[in-house]
């Protein structure tokens, strides 16, 4: 049951992206329908490229949908609102994608409601608890300040094992990855999912709302927000993002899981050296140094690489001569969410490159829970580990994981903690 809260007069606004969704669209708002207590509209965007034949398998599915809504609109506890951006109606093939169905769903959102509402970002084959929305609308409610929440997460486990056990290393590399970035004080500590993402439109519009891309939206809005507002990372209701085989999108969690054995991952998605976090952060420790001068960073080989070395640094130093803390935040904007991940990746091709072996995924892994001194299962080879035993230690990552987000409270450069670092 969701906590006792006072709830804003305005609904939460919750916006679903649907492209070949049939049937996963109509558990998913049902399931909606059982959400209890905070007051909510939901906004559908059926979509699809004008240029896709109409007897394609998603434009197939698509009608479908359309009929289902068409005789169901009105049956539901909440309003809902269907877009239907099909045939010559739907989105120039140049720009077609979930980036551009969630950009218009927001849209036509903030159209209809200002920019003082939360929107609500889900997918159409996501399950939400049913305190879920009520958890999100106290986020909000409780301080003003706070303009989106990264909710907690956890894939529900599909029963074909090859799926099963594709989800489960990724999700395990998803928390991997975030609780380096924590451990090393990060603003851009993130898991980055569509389905899990809430924020009140004006900050949302201030970011520059979700790309037109065809993957990868959702990161690319969290790592925005980061930069212009404060980011809540906790609510006491978790999603369940879907786990099922997709090629809807070029990357994500529906590719993944299609794999017949691990490799894409373990080429994709490889567990970072811990080490190599390490560079990031004792750069992060240097910033009040570099505003005083040029100094040598740990990551001066990836800035010579991909960032003109310190040059930026140097015209930053310049323009920000009196205002230390503004200096400081521009360099962890320069040094952000995308270059982070270009950074690790740049130091594992350095390191393969001079002939030596990054550590295994699962010694890594080892390596992060003695740092962390979490005492959570570290399966032995993702590839043969039983599933009941590799559930078990994503499970124990997961609540390791959601204990720290309690912890964390916030990201973001506007996070208070952020904002003292920076005098």
């Amino acid at each position: 049951m969701p906590r006792s809260t006072k709830y804003h007069s305005a609904p939460l606004h919750v916006g679903i992206p649907v492209y070949d969704e049939w049937p996963w669209l109509c558990e998913t708002l049902r399931g909606l329908a059982a959400q209890q207590g905070a007051p909510f509209e939901v906004w559908v965007c059926v979509n699809q490229p004008r240029d896709l034949p109409a007897t394609a398998p998603a434009a197939v599915a698509n009608r479908r949908v359309l009929d289902w809504l068409g005789r169901e609109q009105t049956h539901f506890p909440f309003r809902l609102h269907v877009l239907a951006a099909v045939g010559d109606a739907g989105p120039d093939p140049a720009v077609a994608g979930v980036g551009w169905a969630r950009r218009t769903l927001f849209d036509a959102v903030h159209a209809a409601a200002g920019d003082a509402v939360v929107g609500v970002s889900l997918d159409a084959d996501t399950f939400c608890p049913p305190n879920y929305l009520a958890e999100v609308r106290a986020v909000f409610d409780g301080d003003a300040g706070i303009g989106a929440l990264s909710a907690p997460y956890r894939h529900p486990v599909p029963g074909d094992p090859v799926a099963a056990r594709a989800i489960l290393r990724y999700e395990l590399w998803m928390r991997y990855y975030q609780l380096n970035l924590w451990r090393i004080g990060s603003p851009f500590a993130f898991s980055a999912l569509g389905s899990n993402l809430s924020f009140r439109l004006g900050a949302y519009r201030r970011a520059g709302g979700f790309p037109l891309r065809q993957a990868g939206e959702d990161f690319y809005l969290l790592q925005q927000l980061c930069k212009t507002t404060r980011v809540a990372v906790w609510c006491a209701a978790e999603v369940a993002p879907s786990a099922r085989l997709s090629s809807r999108v070029p990357f994500g969690t529906g590719v993944v899981v299609g794999q017949p054995d691990l490799s894409l991952q373990e080429t994709r998605f490889p567990f970072y050296d811990c080490a190599d976090f390490d560079r990031i952060g004792q750069t992060y420790a240097l910033w009040s140094q570099l505003f005083r001068g040029d100094v040598a960073l740990p990551v001066d080989a990836f800035l010579a690489h991909r960032l003109k070395g310190k040059a930026p640094f140097t015209r930053m130093r310049k323009n920000f001569a009196a205002d230390q803390g503004r200096f400081i935040r521009a360099c962890y904007e320069r040094l952000d969410g995308l270059r982070l991940l270009q950074c690790l990746r740049f130091y594992r091709a350095f390191e393969v490159a001079a002939g030596r072996i990054p550590p295994r995924d699962e010694d890594a892994l080892q390596d992060l829970a003695k740092r962390l001194t979490c005492n959570a299962l570290v399966p032995r080879d993702f590839a043969t580990t039983p599933l009941t035993d590799l559930t078990a230690a994503r499970d124990q990552w997961a609540d390791w994981e959601h204990a720290r987000r309690r912890t964390a409270v916030e990201i973001g450069l506007d996070a208070p903690r952020f904002r003292n670092d920076r005098g």
